[in-house]
């Protein structure tokens, strides 16, 4: 199984490096850790951006980041979810992360943003976002515990924190996320 989740995360690292990501910007970290250390301890995330924040996703979850598409309505009493989109036959429901982490649209013209699809159980969504930066690799012992100023319901789908390229990014738990607040228990 694990030899599976390997050629899986590389394919989607090489898919995602080859068509949607700029590699010359990518992080490098310093450390004094062994190879081998580095090996049991590196997670991957797809690092994007949201207005002015900065978010990372385990790429293990991501399937592709694609262009914005003509999104269909559905109507819904669940405020996050804008409508679907019909990607190769599979129903995804887009989400409007925007409203979803309480934070400005700052993209003006929507054919510059982008949907990142990720799966979560058995489930495709679509989550929308303003760009996708890289793949960042990140030391475990790098990750901090989410900002204690912020409020417990603010920081229960958050990971940890870190920082790439003096940026801080909020390192997001996303099954967590979509199940306590998309897909909220009644």
């Amino acid at each position: 199984m694990k030899n599976t989740k390997s050629q899986k995360q590389q394919e989607l690292d090489d898919l995602i490096i080859k068509n949607f990501l700029k590699t010359d910007n990518a992080p490098s970290f310093k450390t004094n850790k062994s190879s081998a250390d580095l090996t049991t301890n590196l997670l991957k995330f797809v690092y994007f951006k949201l207005s002015n924040e900065y978010y990372a996703i385990d790429i293990l979850k991501v399937l592709e980041v694609i262009r914005m598409t003509r999104i269909s309505f559905l109507p819904s009493d669940n405020p996050y979810i804008l409508g679907i989109i019909n990607m190769r036959g599979n129903i995804v429901p887009v989400i409007d992360t925007h409203s979803l982490f309480n934070v400005n649209n700052l993209v003006k013209d929507n054919n510059l943003s982008y949907i990142m699809i990720i799966e979560v159980g058995r489930t495709l969504l679509g989550f929308i976002i303003d760009s996708v930066s890289h793949v960042v690799e990140i030391l475990e012992n790098q990750i901090e515990q989410p900002m204690v100023t912020l409020e417990h319901k603010k920081t229960e789908h958050i990971i940890g924190e870190t920082s790439v390229n003096n940026q801080l990014v909020a390192l997001l738990d996303i099954e967590k996320l979509v199940n306590n607040e998309i897909f909220k228990p009644e």
